[in-house]
């Protein structure tokens, strides 16, 4: 589980981004976070992985008592702005990535896997800043998964993609997510939300202002969403 208390941060005197927020993040589900941008759906990304210091508030994880000691081996974000190397080819991303935790060996036979799971086989041989931004997204993701984490922050994971990589990355999600892996997702993407997510938190202006198991909203959820923005600045 991760445990939002009573969290605030401000870049500076005049830019409080996250206002007094709490929230629980369900262990072993898929959550996301919707809001408009400058909500501070990223900042609070950062925040629970450790790359922002917050004010006030804290953030607790919780995770298996063998795993405490190494908490960053654990968790895995993707970044909006991709996080790849251009200079490397996708295998030397992968395995990059992999290295940290696995020996040469383990660290090939790992970014050979996720070079096929996520259908990255025809690029292999490129630098990765000359890749497709679609293409590009793809290999973020698979980054991000490579280590196997138990738990996964996605910020904006299908953002400008087209319908076979949102196809492709779907379902991993739904895959990892029966894999006991708790996955948090910052999305624009409704259509994702209703295919991977089991409930999803409302974030306006810093603050949550709402939130709900997907199952439960009958309605269009856009609708539904625009309803809360609506209500809240009402």
């Amino acid at each position: 589980m991760i445990k939002v208390n009573d969290l605030s941060f401000a870049y500076d005197d005049k830019n409080e981004v996250l206002k007094n927020i709490s929230l629980n993040i369900d262990s072993q589900k898929v959550t996301a976070i919707l809001g408009h941008n400058g909500a501070g759906k990223t900042t609070l990304f950062k925040c629970i992985t450790g790359l922002l210091k917050p004010q006030s508030g804290s953030i607790e994880i919780k995770l298996n008592s063998n795993e405490e000691s190494c908490l960053e081996k654990y968790i895995s974000y993707m970044p909006d702005t991709g996080g790849l190397y251009p200079l490397l080819s996708p295998m030397e991303n992968l395995i990059f990535r992999a290295s940290f935790y696995q020996n040469n060996n383990e660290a090939k036979e790992s970014a050979m896997y996720w070079l096929d799971k996520a259908r990255l086989n025809k690029s292999v041989v490129r630098f990765s800043g000359n890749l497709s931004h679609g293409i590009q997204k793809r290999l973020s993701f698979a980054c991000a998964l490579i280590n196997s984490p138990k738990i996964i922050l996605l910020d904006e994971p299908t953002n400008g993609l087209d319908p076979e990589s949102i196809d492709i990355i779907s379902n991993i999600i739904n895959e990892k997510n029966k894999q006991d892996t708790t996955i948090l997702i910052n999305t624009h993407d409704l259509n994702l939300v209703r295919e991977v997510c089991d409930k999803v938190f409302f974030l306006q202006n810093g603050k949550v202002i709402g939130e709900n198991k997907v199952s439960e909203i009958e309605k269009n959820l856009k609708e539904y969403y625009l309803k809360k923005v609506g209500a809240f600045n009402g």
